[in-house]
């Protein structure tokens, strides 16, 4: 398993987008679980298979993306995933 904290953080949204797809093809061809941590609401749609959502330490929900954005279970959710 890999953890990545904010890994894309100090980067320009231009190198961001390169580094996202670059990480997808590693963890799509190594099969590893990558627990990748972001505020960034475009990085955690893009790159994961199952997204949590977190507030104030505490998990607002659980499910794959399309899911979250289509039903988000509060408003916190909605703000982010519409932002």
């Amino acid at each position: 398993m890999r953890l990545l904290d904010e890994p894309f953080g100090a980067l320009d949204a231009r190198v961001r987008k390169e580094l996202r797809q670059g990480l997808r093809d590693i963890h799509d061809t190594t099969g590893l679980t990558t627990v990748f941590v972001t505020h960034g609401q475009e990085e955690a749609i893009e790159l994961a298979d199952l997204m949590v959502v977190v507030s104030m330490g505490r998990i607002e929900q659980i499910g794959k993306p399309p899911d979250i954005r289509a039903r988000p279970s509060t408003p916190f959710v909605r703000a982010f995933v519409s932002a």
